[in-house]
C-alpha cells in the first residue's frame, strides 16, 4: 500500500456528524512513536506546530503536524511510545 493510500485510509478514524447522533467508526493506526514522527518528517516533510494534553481517558499528546509548501496535515495522539493518527488531510 503506498504512502497516500495509508495517508487516506487513516483519515477514517472516529468522526461525529455535526447535527446528528450518529457517528462513524474505524480502528485508528497506530504504531510506535519513533516510526510515526519518523515518516512525517520524512516521507511527509512534515513538522510539528502545535503539542498539547488532551482530554481523554488516556490522557494522551496531541499533535498537529503540517507540511506548509504541501499544505498537507496530521493529528497523532501519543502516550508510552505509541501513536495513533487521528486524522490527515490537505
Amino acid at each position: 500500500m503506498t504512502a497516500t493510500r495509508v495517508l487516506y485510509a487513516l483519515f477514517l478514524m472516529v468522526l461525529v456528524i455535526p447535527g446528528s447522533a450518529e457517528t462513524i467508526t474505524n480502528t485508528m493506526p497506530c504504531a510506535d512513536t519513533t516510526v510515526v514522527i519518523q515518516s512525517l518528517r520524512e516521507k511527509f516533510n512534515e513538522t510539528p506546530i502545535i503539542i498539547g494534553k488532551a482530554h481523554d481517558e488516556a490522557q494522551s499528546t496531541m499533535t498537529l503536524w503540517i507540511n506548509p509548501t504541501t499544505k498537507t496535515w496530521t493529528i497523532i495522539a501519543s502516550k508510552n511510545n505509541l501513536s495513533c493518527i487521528i486524522g490527515v488531510g490537505s
